[in-house]
């Protein structure tokens, strides 16, 4: 729905933002304020954020996009921005775009698949998974109205640090690197079994075995 391909007029980037421009009403059992809640959308490819919205380094002097909505119109973005509820996560790989005229945020899935996050959706939540397997990021389903799952914009519990076994990794994407965010674990090293020590011969024979020594000294 709201995928973005670059078109050739004024360099403006076209897609369907149904959602976005939809003042429709929706439940939300975590009574956050619409201005700290943002749409989970597969089809974006990055970050539009609402006027109002809660965000973190908002640069009103950014470069502006260009998108075409589901009218045809084109709009315009007034400022950058970086998604402030997944603080572990690469800030480059986080920005995104103030729109004048959404009335609700869109948060893309790309750029968490782009670092090699998993994305879990369930009937009642979605969560965003580091490659290690901790939880980045966790949102809901809105149980009545259009039933979108939502993210929360501000952080929920403490930053979640990037373990050490997660630095110095190259992770090639349309953002670019995502150095420092995850490396593969390192292997375990594999564990021979220790081989018991042989008692002597000897001791494996019974007493009336045992062959006598002989004496050479006479």
């Amino acid at each position: 729905m709201a995928n973005l391909v670059y078109c050739d007029d004024k360099n403006c980037l076209k897609n369907n933002y149904y959602f976005a421009l939809s003042t429709t009403p929706a439940g939300n059992p975590t009574h956050l304020p619409p201005s700290r809640t943002g749409i989970a959308d597969s089809g974006a490819s990055g970050f539009y954020f609402a006027p109002g919205a809660s965000v973190a380094n908002l640069d009103h002097k950014a470069p502006t996009v260009g998108v075409r909505v589901a009218n045809g119109l084109p709009v315009r973005s007034v400022a950058s921005a970086t998604l402030a509820s997944a603080p572990s996560l690469p800030p480059a790989a986080m920005q995104g775009h103030v729109m004048p005229s959404f009335p609700h945020t869109l948060i893309g899935l790309g750029p968490f698949a782009d670092l090699g996050c998993k994305i879990i959706f369930t009937k009642t939540a979605v969560s965003v998974i580091h490659p290690d397997g901790h939880s980045i990021l966790e949102g809901w389903r809105e149980p009545d109205g259009p039933r979108l799952w939502r993210f929360p914009l501000e952080p929920t519990k403490p930053s979640l640090s990037v373990p050490a076994s997660c630095a110095n990794h190259e992770e090639p994407g349309p953002r670019g690197s995502a150095a420092g965010f995850f490396k593969p674990p390192p292997s375990n090293p594999i564990e021979r079994p220790i081989t018991p020590t042989m008692p002597p011969p000897s001791s494996l024979l019974l007493p009336s075995q045992r062959i006598p020594a002989i004496d050479t000294a006479g």
